[in-house]
């Protein structure tokens, strides 16, 4: 009220009766002119001062909502906030003129009052808004205008940012094209690079950064400067002189978690004491220790080792190229880790692993899709789709090779929505009888259809239309797992609460529905809490299904953030009776701390080796193997750029580990134990690139 002149005040008692005087009078120019003097002058109102006039302007956008429901004309609204928004940019409350303007959906005349004194509060503000807005459509607006006023102001990389939230390859290329400034042009390159994103014919520099070409030879760097380069055993992290009873092991079982997590603490340093070892003679080597899926695991361990170095991984891997069987299908996958992130004219991955789908053996295939689907992740290669398909649509082939090459054009065409790779899918699934659907593999099906359209939202309506079709159980459950990965990372209040109905409705889908939760909190503080606090509401009232998965849940949620609190929930659940529900939160301790080092949760998982009978040792090794991924110098976090961008490749392989545990014991426990190594995909050094001048 000190803002009102003092007249006014002493009307107070009287405006009932000059609202119904008003009411009374005809429309002329008095009634106007009484309008006006109910609220003030027209002509000086911004004298009455920053608290009248913000009341204004949320008066002005109930009745814009009121006559857009009426039908009614709004042209005396708009010239009442076209006065108003100046007054706001004039008195620094650039946040209320962009709250009027998204009322009277009007936000792109924000332009015309952004200068580079205020970009930054406008820009903040903005960027922070879109992530409420109330459907796609809107988001991508406000994204355009963003993307719009930042390359008009020269802040490159900031509209690079909302190029890539956008996903829009040209606007990413007119970036590049506006930029002149060969410093600048660098960070860009090291973002793209992050992001998995290439663009062709840069200068030589520019294309070795955004290729990865040289992110191998940075993180040795790194390790050489921190002094982690020398390759640990994996006793050394087992720590097993410091056990109190030997580990209940058969010692297949004992090497295969031993091979994994020598691939996990020693992945991108080019050596180890298992498979690279020069000191050890032909008899001694590793491979003569495991059996059959044993040495899948470890030669492709061989590509984890040689990460983001296709040189050094071919000429290491290129010895098992040689056998059968079982480790020549774990070369090719390995083939598929090495190349991983790499952006190469030569296509050396390609020419191998096609060649072995089309003349090597059938025991080999499964692998070798697999690291064909690593190996081009994130790059849309329609060549790659035409050799893939055919075998999707093969109903002589087995489930693996047929899932695996689904899950593999879900990692090429992540969040692509490609209609072509989804129309066969979908025509795959209909032609299918209910007792294919029930290998555990067939599930992968679905995750391959989800990641098309991984982000994309509302985008994937036609295929869950079209899924709808699909018999029996598995039909809802492509339809949640599409929707959930279609939604992740983008906080959608709406679609957790329907995820949470699923939950306490249906015990048949409530893993998948726990997951889906969390994927969709997963990029986004508010919802990550709000997501906790359900999750809360599961273990205390929940079904036994719902219980399976929300140690997982809840890893997605803080993946590589080792919290005191999250450590201590998971660590209650590693204590539960069913097994199922403690080997999953013992593999969910390794992923929300992959990559720490952290010494609490250490010396958990070192506290449940006495404890835990032979499968749940297992995990207990991989939780220890993901705790000290890359000696504490990587992460999986697919979120960066303080959460507003989510890198769809790392995502994908995180996913596609998660999706795995739903079937543990055909997939970590069982046979294809090496899925595991699509989180090869999200490992990512933790290390700051700085561009000098």
């Amino acid at each position: 009220m000190t803002s009102v002149p003092k007249p006014f005040k002493f009307l107070k008692a009287h405006y009932p009766a000059l609202e119904q005087a008003f009411e009374a009078t005809r429309e002329t120019d008095y009634r106007s002119r009484l309008a006006d003097f109910m609220s003030g002058t027209r002509r000086d109102y911004q004298q009455w001062g920053h608290e009248y006039i913000s009341h204004l302007a949320a008066n002005i956008g109930k009745e814009y909502e009121a006559r857009v429901a009426a039908g009614q004309d709004c042209g005396e609204l708009m010239q009442l906030a076209a006065e108003i928004v100046p007054y706001f940019i004039d008195n620094n409350a650039e946040h209320d003129a962009i709250d009027l303007l998204l009322v009277i959906d009007r936000l792109q005349d924000i332009q015309k009052y952004v200068t580079r004194a205020n970009f930054s509060k406008v820009n903040q503000y903005l960027t922070a808004s879109s992530s409420y807005s109330a459907d796609q459509d809107e988001l991508e607006k406000t994204l355009a205008i963003l993307f719009e006023m930042s390359l008009e102001h020269g802040e490159f990389m900031n509209a690079l940012r909302m190029a890539l939230k956008l996903d829009d390859y040209e606007r990413m290329c007119t970036v590049f094209g506006s930029c002149t400034d060969p410093l600048i042009r660098k960070q860009l390159a090291f973002v793209l690079a992050r992001q998995r994103v290439y663009i062709a014919d840069l200068e030589p520099e520019l294309n070795d950064i955004i290729s990865n070409a040289r992110l191998s030879e940075y993180f040795t760097l790194l390790a050489k400067d921190l002094e982690v380069k020398d390759p640990k055993h994996p006793d050394e992290i087992y720590k097993t002189h410091l056990e109190k009873s030997k580990a209940a092991l058969d010692s297949a079982k004992e090497n295969l978690s031993t091979t994994y997590v020598s691939a996990f603490v020693n992945a991108g340093l080019k050596d180890d004491l298992l498979m690279l070892s020069k000191k050890k003679k032909d008899h001694e080597q590793w491979i003569h220790k495991t059996k059959e899926d044993g040495q899948i695991a470890a030669v492709a361990s061989i590509g984890m080792l040689d990460l983001w170095d296709p040189d050094t991984g071919a000429d290491d891997i290129s010895p098992y190229l040689e056998l059968q069987g079982p480790a020549l299908a774990g070369a090719y996958l390995g083939t598929g880790l090495y190349n991983a992130g790499i952006t190469s004219e030569e296509d050396a991955a390609k020419a191998l692993l096609c060649d072995a789908l089309e003349n090597g053996e059938p025991s080999v295939h499964a692998p070798a899709i697999l690291g064909l689907g690593i190996a081009y992740a994130g790059q849309s290669r329609e060549d790659i789709q035409e050799v893939l398909v055919p075998i999707i649509m093969n109903p002589e082939l087995k489930m693996s090779q047929r899932a695996f090459a689904a899950l593999a054009l879900g990692m090429i065409f992540v969040g692509k929505c490609n209609d072509e790779v989804a129309g066969a899918v979908i025509d795959t699934l209909i032609e299918s009888t209910e007792k294919d659907m029930e290998d555990p593999l067939a599930k992968f099906f679905a995750v391959g259809l989800g990641l098309i359209f991984l982000g994309q939202q509302s985008r994937c309506n036609n295929t869950l239309e079209a899924v709808q079709v699909v018999q029996g159980p598995m039909g809802r459950y492509f339809q949640l797992t599409i929707e959930g990965l279609a939604y992740a990372g983008t906080g959608n209040v709406l679609k957790m609460q329907e995820m949470m109905h699923v939950c306490m409705e249906s015990e048949q889908y409530t893993e998948l529905a726990v997951i889906s939760m969390a994927l969709i909190a997963s990029g986004e503080e508010i919802g990550n809490e709000m997501c906790h606090r359900l999750i809360n509401h599961l273990l205390h009232y929940g079904s036994l299904a719902s219980k399976k998965m929300v140690s997982i849940a809840i890893a997605l949620l803080n993946l590589s953030n080792p919290r005191v609190p999250v450590i201590d929930m998971l660590g209650k659940l590693c204590h539960d009776p069913n097994p199922e529900i403690a080997n999953r939160a013992v593999l969910a301790l390794g992923l929300a701390s992959a990559g720490s080092n952290n010494s609490r949760v250490a010396d958990l998982l070192r506290g449940f080796v006495k404890y835990f009978e032979p499968n749940g040792l297992f995990c207990v090794r991989i939780a220890q193997g993901l705790l000290h991924m890359g000696k504490g110098t990587m992460t999986i976090q697919p979120c960066h750029s303080e959460k507003f961008l989510m890198n769809k490749v790392a995502m994908a392989g995180v996913v596609t580990f998660v999706h795995s545990l739903v079937e543990i014991n055909a997939t970590v426990l069982g046979q294809h134990h090496y899925l595991m190594f699509a989180l090869s995909l999200a490992m990512y050094p933790k290390m700051l690139f700085i561009v000098p001048s």
